[in-house]
Order: C-alpha cells, then structure tokens, then sequence
C-alpha cells in the first residue's frame, strides 16, 4: 500500500514502528561488539535534592519580600542602616583604651560580628556602670534586633555619663524606637540628631525623621 493511501495517523504510526526497529537493530550491532547502553532515561528522583533546596530558598526569599513590604517606611530605611554596623574601637570605650582582657575580648568580638559573644563578655562588667559598656551592650543587642533591650542600654549609658557618644546614642536609641514602633519617641531622639553640630547622621536623621510622618 503506498504511504499516500494511509492516514496521517497511520503514517506517524507506521513511522515509529520503523523507528523501533531501527534502534533494536542499532542496539543488537552494538551487543555483538560489546556495547551495551540503555536508552536514556529522566529520572525525576535525581533531582528532588536540588527541587527541594529550590523550593526553601525561594519561599525564604517570597517571606522576606513579603515581610519587609509590609514594614512601614521608616522601618524599612532603619533596616537598611543597620546593615552598616558602628565602628566601635578601643580608643572610642570611655575616651580612653581599656586594659582589661574581657572588655577586649567582648569588643574584639563585636569588631568580628560576634554579637551575641560580645554582649555575653560585656553583661558581667555592667555592674561597674561604666558608660562606654552600656553603649557597647546596646550596639551588640541592636544587631541581635533585640530593640527593647537596646533602648535601655542606651538610656542607661545616657544616665551614666550625658556626654559620652552622645551623638550616636541619640540616632541608635532612635533607630531601635523605630524598629520598636514608638515614633514619638523616635522622632524626638532623630530631633536631637539633626540640631547637633557634631552628628555625622544628620542628613539620614532628617530622612528618618520624614518619614515617620
């Protein structure tokens, strides 16, 4: 019967059982020298590792998204300050270099990102009320995002000694009430900030401070 007279069915039909033969043919020649393979095969079971990692990363990256969209705005800008850390260093604790081990090891570790070490090494030592481990004790609990702990690091480095890292206490001790959602509170600290003459956070103090209105 010529292949005119068939259905296109028929002729795609007829096609793949030519094809089938063709390949048992070509695999039976190889068999004779040796080569076995097998027809390749998609095995979704290989890939359900890298599926599944996939899947965690990109609803951790939808979460993120989808919380730090809801963050009002101010928050969002105070986040993107946090990503910054303060350069705290020996000179800065108290006006002078400390000698004591622990105070350095817990600054060391601040300087290294260690946090939660350096607020660990540093909470021991608050009891000799020393300002410059209140303020040290505030930066490390503000990266660890505990802001309400943070506030009152700062106010009681504040109480402690008025004039020391007066500055930076007023724009962190504003940036954790904003995290903490107290805007009244934050916009007075921000206030403090953007009349100093020694800030170097005025312009990101006057931002804030926008808008929280």
């Amino acid at each position: 019967m010529p292949d005119d007279d068939l259905s296109e069915k028929e002729q795609q039909l007829l096609q793949h059982l030519l094809d089938k033969e063709l390949e048992q043919k070509w695999a039976a020649t190889l068999a004779e020298k040796g080569v076995h393979r097998a027809s390749p095969r998609f095995s979704l079971r290989r890939f359900r590792p890298w599926l599944a990692a996939a899947a965690i990363l990109f609803a951790g990256a939808f979460g993120w998204w989808l919380w730090t969209s809801q963050q009002p705005k101010a928050q969002r800008m105070a986040s993107v300050y946090l990503e910054q850390p303060f350069a705290m260093n020996e000179a800065l604790r108290d006006g002078q270099s400390s000698s004591d081990p622990q105070r350095s090891k817990s600054l060391q570790a601040y300087r290294d990102g260690n946090y939660r070490e350096s607020l660990t090494l540093i909470t021991p030592l608050l009891s000799e009320n020393r300002a410059g481990d209140y303020f040290l004790a505030g930066l490390s609990s503000l990266y660890l995002a505990d802001y309400d702990n943070a506030a009152g690091y700062f106010q009681q480095a504040r109480s402690i000694e008025p004039g020391a890292y007066a500055d930076e206490i007023n724009w962190y001790l504003g940036i954790a009430y904003i995290m903490l959602e107290k805007e009244d509170l934050a916009a007075a600290e921000l206030d403090k900030v953007i009349n100093s003459s020694s800030s170097r956070n005025k312009a990101q103090a006057r931002a804030l401070f926008d808008a929280l209105r």
